[in-house]
């Protein structure tokens, strides 16, 4: 049974992550990139900072298929 997670994202970088397929943490998040493994899915919810669409909302939800890279 896959994990999910939940990331809260500006509509700029969920939008980026949708049309690249590629979602990054911060370098001093690392220690929560081990726990999320390929087949994990990420609840994507937009803020309202900075949003002109997606305001407030579970947007997606992404499936990790890869493994995390710097």
């Amino acid at each position: 049974m896959p994990e999910y997670w939940l990331t809260m994202l500006d509509e700029e970088n969920f939008k980026y992550t949708v049309e690249r397929g590629i979602y990054g943490l911060p370098e001093s998040a690392s220690g929560l990139a081990q726990l999320i493994k390929p087949g994990h899915r990420l609840v994507a919810y937009v803020m309202k900072k900075g949003c002109r669409e997606l305001c407030q909302s579970f947007a997606a939800v992404l499936e990790i298929a890869g493994e995390w890279r710097k």
